[in-house]
């Protein structure tokens, strides 16, 4: 097991890699920036994108997660916090998926996703897939996300998909 950068929880080594790839630090402005590799993306600037996906889904470990995190067994966990989402290409059956709630720029959004503050509520219990995202050197909403406002001379302006 190695520390993760935040020192908050320990990760297994094979994980570790992975994470160690991921780098907080603050630019000349004091923001906060992730970086991945060379490129660079501020998921505090996002008004959550990658949350609006509507089959986010969760593993049976996630499951487990959720329900020590609510301090409820995992069935209730299950029932309570996922749905059966709908197949994918190449998926043998539906996955369960984190349920949903109504959101005014990207029409749903996830059930835990703080709409006011714009973050996740359960951050530290979150999905595998959540913690791994975007899974890249580059996040492609956050670059778009950065031309609109560019464009739009609005460093709070959110550029809104139909992702409904």
């Amino acid at each position: 097991m190695m520390r993760c950068l935040t020192g908050r929880r320990r990760v297994p080594k094979v994980r570790a890699r992975l994470v160690l790839r991921v780098a907080k630090i603050k630019n000349r402005s004091g923001e906060k920036v992730f970086f991945v590799g060379k490129e660079k993306y501020n998921c505090l600037k996002c008004p959550g994108y990658c949350c609006s996906y509507p089959n986010i889904h969760a593993k049976p470990k996630d499951i487990r997660r959720l329900a020590e995190h609510f301090k409820v067994s995992e069935e209730e966990a299950e029932k309570r916090y996922t749905e059966k989402g709908f197949k994918e290409k190449g998926m043998k059956k539906a996955p369960r998926v984190l349920r949903h709630q109504k959101d005014e720029h990207f029409g749903s959004i996830c059930w835990f996703f703080d709409t006011d503050k714009r973050r996740c509520t359960i951050y530290e219990a979150r999905p595998e897939i959540c913690r791994e995202y975007p899974g890249r050197k580059r996040c492609g909403y956050y670059e778009f996300l950065k031309f609109e406002r560019d464009a739009q001379e609005d460093p709070d302006y959110i550029a809104i998909t139909n992702n409904y």
